[in-house]
């Protein structure tokens, strides 16, 4: 399946995971269509904001097909979450809590991402498809989530319920293997790398371009990196994504790409630790960006005499500071043998 029909499947499932939340709020208040009267007046209201287009297509619709034939089914995703977000506490009583609040718009910024993109004529390189259907599907199950754990905090729950909110995971699921499954064919898995990595560099250019301001440049890089973290086939991207920071001087990416070297979690499928590299990076980070367990990390890379660069004795003079700090707080380093004769040090927690 190409990545086109995917996205079409992820807008299909946006719009289902909506209806199927309101209708979840409404179920206990509002039984059966008690809820139309107050939300349609609230349509007839709001035609005349704004945002009043959307009301106002209701409103024919609803003409069209007569008050007693219309239900959740007839909304799009639009009408969808502005009745989830604007409608539902004002019209029907119902409020909605902030992390759903927040996966709605999420989702809806998805949906008009996607539809301006479309709409502006552009052929949509496939970095941009895969854009849409990375970060598209890695709302939906956020929204997902986040209705579970209401769920688990007793609001709304049933067997019925339960058992709705497994459907959607479920198809949620099958579009993960669908994406998993275009990612992986031999004749699309070295145009998709190809097109992940222009993805990256061109997260990566927004990120250094944002220097002259800190406050926006940390904004867009913790909101790229929250996208490749739900990337899991293909190029370890988060940590490319963190490499190329660090490497273009965004020197808060540097921590995090030298623990993946250490940690051997810098290339998919690998766990071959680089203690050189993870010793460069934890440099080029500065002594002031050092947790206390990078420190004892850095100590463990020169004590196992694991970098060209460093000796033996700088190892142990570095531990004997982590183990001075440590005491202070009543705290001890811990050390352990791994497979290979290599000697962690870690704190205790």
């Amino acid at each position: 399946m190409d990545l086109s029909s995917i996205i079409n499947k992820e807008a299909e499932l946006t719009a289902d995971v909506f209806r199927n939340y309101l209708q979840i709020k409404l179920q206990n208040k509002y039984p059966g269509t008690s809820w139309k009267g107050p939300l349609f007046a609230r349509f007839k209201q709001k035609q005349y904001s704004n945002y009043g287009d959307t009301y106002k297509k209701a409103l024919s619709r609803i003409e069209e097909l007569g008050e007693e034939n219309y239900s959740l089914n007839n909304m799009d995703i639009t009408l969808l979450s502005a009745v989830l977000c604007f409608d539902l506490e004002n019209a029907l009583g119902l409020p909605v809590k902030a992390g759903i609040l927040s996966a709605i718009k999420r989702l809806r910024d998805d949906k008009n991402d996607m539809a301006s993109h479309r709409e502006m004529g552009k052929d949509e390189p496939i970095y941009d498809k895969l854009y849409f259907a990375i970060v598209w599907h890695k709302d939906i199950k956020r929204f997902l989530n986040e209705i579970e754990r209401e769920m688990e905090r007793g609001a709304n729950k049933s067997e019925e319920t339960t058992l709705l909110l497994n459907a959607l995971f479920n198809r949620a699921k099958e579009i993960d293997e669908l994406i998993r499954a275009h990612f992986s064919t031999p004749e699309n898995s070295e145009v998709v790398d190809h097109a992940l990595m222009l993805l990256l560099q061109k997260d990566v250019n927004q990120v250094l371009d944002a220097s002259d301001c800190p406050s926006k440049q940390r904004h867009l890089y913790l909101r790229f990196l929250d996208k490749y973290k739900y990337v899991n086939f293909g190029p370890n991207l988060s940590f490319l994504f963190w490499k190329m920071l660090a490497d273009g001087g965004y020197l808060d990416a540097a921590l995090s790409t030298a623990r993946s070297y250490y940690d051997g979690y810098y290339r998919s499928g690998s766990s071959v630790p680089d203690y050189e590299s993870a010793s460069y990076y934890f440099q080029l980070a500065g002594e002031e960006r050092l947790m206390i367990y990078d420190k004892c990390m850095l100590a463990s890379i020169y004590i196992n005499e694991a970098s060209a660069h460093h000796t033996k004795k700088e190892g142990e003079v570095l531990l004997d500071e982590c183990r001075t700090f440590l005491s202070g707080q009543g705290r001890a380093v811990l050390s352990h043998v791994d497979e290979n004769g290599f000697t962690h040090y870690r704190p205790e927690r």
